[in-house]
Formats: C-alpha cells, structure tokens, sequence
C-alpha cells in the first residue's frame, strides 16, 4: 500500500523542526508494510516574502506537489493544527481532485478540538466535506494502524474507534479508542523518511503526552482525556542516542506540555550524562516545579533554555487560571535558571475574564522585574472547555472558531496586518494581538466573554506590554527556545 502524510503547516526551515506526529504515524505504517512519503510544507525563500501574494506563490508550488504526489496513492493522511486549518481543507480538496479513489483522512489538534465542541454543545462543527473520508480524533497512532490493516484486508472501515466517518451529507461518530497505556511500545519516529536537510540540526521530542495540571484556558488535557501519561528514561535516553548516531542530530526540543513534570527527569538528566551525549535541548517548565536539585540536573544534561507560562502577574487571576503556582514562585525560578546560565522564555495572556486594566499594569511591571531573556505575549482566547460549559449564545460560539475555517495566519508574522485588512476576525487568534501593531480600534469595541476586557482594549494593553519591554531594554523576539538552540 502507498500512503502519503502531508503536513500542510508552513515551517521556516532554518528555525523549525519538522513534525513529531507525522514521524509517528510513518512508522506505524512502515511497520505494516506500507511505503510511506511524507510532504511538509518547507519552502526556500519563504521567510523572507513582503507580501501575502508572495506567500501565495509558495503556497501553490506546495500544491503543485501535494497533486503530483497524491496521484499515486492508496491513503493519504493530513495532519492540522488550528491555524493550518483552512490550507488542511484545500490540501484534501487537491488531493481528491489528483485521486479520487485514495482514502483521504484528516487528524491533528483542531480536529479532536471540533470534535470535542461538537459532542459539549451537541451541535455538528465538524464540516462536512466531500473531499475528507474519515476524521480521526485524539491520540491516532493505533487508529491509523487499524485503518491501515482495514485497507490492507479489504475489510469496510466503518466502526473504527476514534473515527468520525462522513455518511450521505452528514457524520457517524464511532465511539473514543482508549489512550495508549505504555509509550515504550510506541516505535520510534520515522525521521529518515523526512528531507531533514530541509530543516537545522534539530529534532522534537517527547518524554510524556498530556498534562497533570487542570489550567481553566488550556485545552490540552480535554485532547488527552485528563489522563498524564510517560516513558521510562532509558526509552527517552535511547531516542536521543538514535537520532545523534544515525541523523548526526545534537540539538533537541522537548515538546512535553511541562517536562518538569516528568517524574523521572533526574534519572533521565543521569542517563544523558552517563551516556556522553554532547547535546543541547530546550523544554516547557512550570515556575512551581523549578528548583536548584533539577536545574542542576538540567543544566549538565544540555538543557540551555526553558520557556515558562507565567501567565499574570497578579495572583489573583493566577488563581482564576487555576494554575497552582505563586507569584514568588515565578521570581525564584527565573532567578534560579539565571544562576544556572539557562536562559528564560516568559510568556503572559492578557485579558482573562475577570482581569481588569490594572492587573494587566501589575502584569507589564511584574514582568519587567523578572528581566527574562525574552517575552511572549497573548491576547486571551476561550479554551475548549469555556466554550462548551458557559452559556454562550450559538452566534457567538460560532463567530469563535469561524476564524479558524476562513483566515489562513500560518505565514510569516510580519503579513498579519495585511491579512487583518481583509478580515475582522484576525484577533480571535491569540497570538495576533502581538503581531498586528495598528487596528481600528471602533470596529473592536465589543468583549468575547461577560466580565472581559474588549478585543481593542485587550489589543492596544499587549502592545503596550510589547512596547514598555523594549523601553526596558527587554526582548520580545519570537521563538527564543529555537534560536538558543541554533545560534
């Protein structure tokens, strides 16, 4: 059987990896047989375009190969985040229209975050589109497995756990498969069936899937059912070996939700040590959980960077967030990774329902006394979880994730503004706030939520966050844990 994995998300080849859940799925289905190509959308030169126009031509080239390459295929699956939705969507309709014939299925966070709407609110955000076959939701390794031996039997894919099957204009939405419960069985990543030389000397990698923490704005653990789950260090350790002696690898990214979480993370730091790995990694890091016995155990084991959700910095809307975490917690570690020489991404939401102007002040003044090495800065978005329990009117529901169907902001930041011209609903992105300096701030003058502050008012207050960080002398450049890594 020829399968083909597209991963339609815009990457910058000289910073980003390539992705961690399409190297998954490669080997599940190489494991069966299969000859399995993998597509991503990494393109020379498109960093550095001026235009949305300039983009577009990218864009199409990427097209272009997704119709050559999906032509002589069994199956083809396309992974999506929420911002790549609307180039997922045209990707499959490319696709049918070069093989009608190939099974075409449709994964990724933004599918199993529809999904989970759909079952809360008991109304169908799934679109129907007759280019996608089957939808799959939550974890997809064993999934697409049986998917796979489906095709491979002759057997009807109808029935298939963690799938949502288009019928005659609508859905049948087979029952959740159950989670994995040991990560060690999982094979490793199929990194050799990526162009790595595409991409710089790194690689994703995870010790864990989940998140033990419950954070109000998160929709993490809803995609992973509240359940935390890990692999044993020599597993880990074993990864890393991997892809140092076989790809020449030594830079690695930890795209756990916290590896300072993992429960074995000491051992893990040993057995690096132990083994002479001469690597560099950066990872997530709750502020509560960083303290001199395993920023020690970091620092030896090559971690250089750690990006940590501060969030706010008032504890009042801390608690609201339900982070469990203190303010004099975020102050300690970030002085603690200074000790060590690891350098510290701090990233903040602004305008939580509840927060008021002067919060977010308190916020600005309490970040510029961090001195991080660098800052991110979100406008607040519902979660999953708002979205289903509050009682929203439909409209407004709807007007939330309509952007994620119709505005493409996986491109280059600088062509924000560009595309916000064109479209109202740019800012119902939570990193857009960041990226758009200028808005019309009488065309915002209304809240998402009861108790909130106005998308403009939320808008002009992070760019104010944005601008009283250089005054400081502080960076808010993007992508610090890559560019640590890297240069």
């Amino acid at each position: 059987m020829n399968i083909l994995l597209i991963d339609p998300s815009w990457r910058y080849g000289k910073l980003h990896g390539p992705s961690l859940g399409l190297s998954y799925l490669a080997s599940v289905a190489r494991s069966l047989g299969s000859n399995v190509t993998i597509l991503d959308f990494v393109r020379a030169g498109s960093e550095n375009v001026s235009t949305v126009s300039e983009f577009k031509r990218h864009e199409d080239e990427f097209f272009t190969i997704v119709e050559h390459q999906s032509a002589s295929c069994d199956l083809i699956g396309i992974t999506c985040n929420y911002a790549t939705f609307p180039r997922a969507l045209k990707t499959a309709q490319k696709c049918r229209a070069s093989n009608p014939q190939a099974m075409i299925i449709l994964g990724g966070p933004q599918i199993s975050a529809l999904n989970y709407l759909s079952l809360a609110r008991r109304k169908e955000y799934l679109p129907v589109n007759k280019d996608v076959d089957l939808y799959v939701v939550s974890e997809g390794d064993q999934t697409f497995a049986e998917i796979i031996e489906r095709l491979q039997s002759g057997k009807p894919i109808a029935g298939i756990l963690g799938t949502v099957m288009q019928v005659q204009g609508g859905f049948v939405r087979n029952p959740q498969r159950a989670l994995i419960k040991d990560l060690n069985s999982i094979n490793l990543p199929a990194w050799d069936l990526f162009n790595l030389s595409h991409y710089p000397n790194l690689l994703p990698i995870t010790a864990s899937r989940g998140c033990p923490y419950r954070c109000t704005f998160c929709d993490e653990r809803l995609i992973w059912k509240n359940r935390y789950r890990y692999r044993t260090p020599l597993n880990i350790v074993s990864e890393l070996m991997t892809n140092v002696q076989q790809f020449g690898v030594t830079r690695f990214r930890f795209a756990d939700s916290t590896l300072t979480s993992y429960p074995a993370l000491k051992e893990m730091c040993n057995l690096v040590v132990n083994k002479r790995l001469d690597i560099k990694w950066s990872c997530y890091a709750r502020a509560n959980e960083l303290n001199d016995k395993n920023l020690a155990s970091l620092k030896k084991a090559g971690c250089v960077s750690v990006l940590i959700g501060v969030e706010s910095g008032t504890q009042e809307v801390l608690n609201a967030m339900n982070k469990k975490v203190l303010l004099q917690n975020i102050v300690d570690a970030v002085k603690l990774c200074k000790t060590y020489g690891i350098k510290v991404e701090a990233s903040f939401i602004i305008g939580f329902p509840g927060e008021t102007e002067e919060d977010v002040y308190k916020t600005i003044d309490f970040a510029k006394r961090l001195e991080a090495d660098s800052y991110d800065w979100h406008s607040f978005s519902p979660g999953l979880e708002m979205l289903a329990q509050l009682n929203m009117p439909e409209q407004e529901v709807e007007k939330l994730i309509r952007w994620s169907f119709e505005i493409d902001l996986d491109m280059p930041s600088r062509l924000y503004p560009e595309v916000f011209r064109n479209s109202d609903l740019t800012l119902f992105e939570r990193h857009a706030s960041a990226r758009i300096p200028v808005i019309n701030t009488r065309d915002h003058q209304y809240s998402l939520l009861p108790n909130t502050l106005s998308m403009a008012r939320i808008h002009s207050l992070v760019q104010l966050a944005i601008d009283e960080i250089a005054k400081a002398g502080l960076s808010s450049e993007e992508s610090l844990e890559y560019r640590v890594l890297l240069y």
